[in-house]
């Protein structure tokens, strides 16, 4: 389950598994640099993205972290999936796992931004994938229970196809302490499947048989 897991975060991010990581120390701005080079956090993320379509993804990641610690959750969602992948930054989950959860503890849904709405709903997908497994050498631990609450959140109220997908995965296994359902986990590969979640559809086709 936990190298199933791995792989399907390194498949939703859109990065390869395994990843390897940066050959060389992190590098950080001096301190301020990042004060007086963007008069906000937005201008940063703009400028971050612009050195990523230039393929400058190294140089853009001040930007991020100045974008990111101003509330920026796209900005939050990029550098969780840098370090989730290693790329540019030293492979680091945890660090990767604390990204996505601010983007999760910031979220209100009261006052949401619906433009951000699929990077929301793939953070709680990346946590609860993180919390299932948990993170060897880090202060997380395995909590399949935390995981279900994630998956079941964004498969609710995003109709998050990989929440739907991964909720499918625990009904099947019976873990996170409810009793296996096929039943239920057809049902959420179904919601998935119509949404051309590819992996659903292969397991859908797989329990039906």
């Amino acid at each position: 389950m936990a190298v199933l897991a791995r792989i399907f975060l390194a498949g939703f991010l859109g990065v390869a598994a395994p990843a390897c990581a940066f050959d060389g120390p992190e590098k950080s701005a001096p301190e301020g640099q990042a004060l007086d080079m963007f008069k906000d956090p937005h201008q940063a993320l703009q400028s971050a993205l612009e050195n990523f379509r230039a393929g400058n993804s190294v140089s853009s990641v001040e930007a991020l972290k100045y974008a990111a610690a101003g509330g920026e959750p796209l900005a939050q969602w990029k550098l969780g999936k840098m370090y989730a992948a290693g790329d540019g930054v030293p492979r680091d989950d945890y660090k990767a796992y604390q990204y996505f959860q601010e983007i999760v503890d910031r979220y209100d849904e009261d006052n949401a931004n619906w433009r951000e709405k699929s990077v929301v709903a793939s953070a709680f997908v990346a946590v609860g994938v993180f919390e299932l497994n948990g993170i060897p050498g880090s202060r997380l631990r395995a909590d399949p229970d935390a995981a279900m609450r994630m998956f079941l959140y964004a498969a609710t109220n995003f109709s998050d196809s990989n929440a739907q997908y991964n909720l499918a995965r625990l009904y099947m296994d019976g873990a996170a302490g409810v009793a296996k359902d096929n039943r239920q986990a057809a049902r959420w590969l179904n919601l998935a499947a119509e949404k051309g979640h590819v992996e659903s559809q292969a397991l859908l086709g797989h329990l039906l048989f």
